[in-house]
């Protein structure tokens, strides 16, 4: 406090000495524009005036020390004010440091609370994108050693086109049989079923066979060789074979509806007589 003190005062000292240099510079100056004819005595003599008058107006000790005390006081009252405004301005530097201290360390916190677990989840998307890589890699070579050695090996390749051609032979011979016998078959029925057509219409043309007086339509009147053949025969025999087929049928199967007649009536008769017995004994236990 005391160093202050003195410091103020040697400021002071040093402001008054300017300020009492200017004034004299400035009356000087004055005294010289005012009165620019005088002479130099006058100048002097107006000095030694303003001197005695100095002298004259100067004050007291007593009101010296009383105008210096007044003048310490104000002082230290500035200098509180001065030190006040500079303790409140470093005060509110120090608070607003403290704060962006504050604002920066608990953004580094939640930062760090924040991307903590953000970066342990981009570390195990990249590890399992790293194992995923890893182990397609590992899948894709293994995938080709297995097909080159058992699909696209060159021997077990060419053997099983082999084992492939013998199958194809095997099963074009055994389509090549089951068509001929399908032809085979289906030419069997066709001629079957021609033959069964022939013999139906041969039934009913036994008036176009060839008499003694009269040959046939089927007959040539002038050669037999020229005679009109069917399946390897002459068409008359056909119908004679046909005809007779039919009478024979016919007969067999009279002599089955008369068979069949000939038991009915055995059994009605036999019916008849079983129910006159069981009348008269009926009647012979009424009696």
């Amino acid at each position: 406090m005391s160093e202050t003190n003195e410091d103020v005062q040697k400021n002071d000292e040093k402001i008054n000495e300017e300020q009492n240099t200017v004034t004299e510079h400035d009356d000087t100056h004055t005294v010289q524009t005012a009165c620019p004819d005088t002479t130099l005595e006058q100048s002097t003599a107006s000095l030694q005036l303003c001197q005695s008058e100095v002298a004259n107006t100067a004050p007291a000790p007593a009101q010296c020390e009383e105008t210096q005390t007044i003048h310490l006081q104000h002082i230290m009252t500035i200098q509180c004010y001065v030190r006040m405004c500079l303790d409140h301005i470093q005060k509110h530097t120090l608070l607003c440091s403290i704060r962006i201290i504050q604002r920066n360390y608990r953004g580094f916190r939640v930062r760090k609370y924040v991307y903590k677990p953000l970066r342990q989840f981009h570390e195990m998307e990249i590890l399992s994108y790293r194992y995923n890589s890893m182990a397609i890699l590992i899948q894709r070579r293994f995938r080709g050693f297995i097909c080159r050695k058992y699909q696209l090996n060159y021997y077990s390749r060419k053997q099983y086109l082999l084992d492939i051609q013998t199958q194809s032979n095997l099963l074009l011979t055994e389509l090549n049989n089951e068509q001929a016998r399908k032809i085979k078959e289906q030419a069997v029925r066709d001629s079957q079923l021609r033959k069964e057509k022939f013999q139906h219409l041969m039934h009913n043309m036994h008036h176009l066979l060839s008499t003694a007086s009269r040959p046939g339509v089927f007959s040539c009147p002038f050669d037999s060789n020229l005679n009109t053949k069917a399946l390897g025969e002459p068409v008359e025999t056909h119908i004679k074979k046909a005809f007779h087929n039919k009478y024979q049928n016919n007969s067999k199967a009279a002599a089955m509806f008369q068979n069949v007649s000939n038991t009915e009536k055995s059994v009605t008769i036999k019916k008849k007589k079983t129910s006159q017995v069981s009348m008269k004994h009926f009647k012979n236990k009424k009696i």
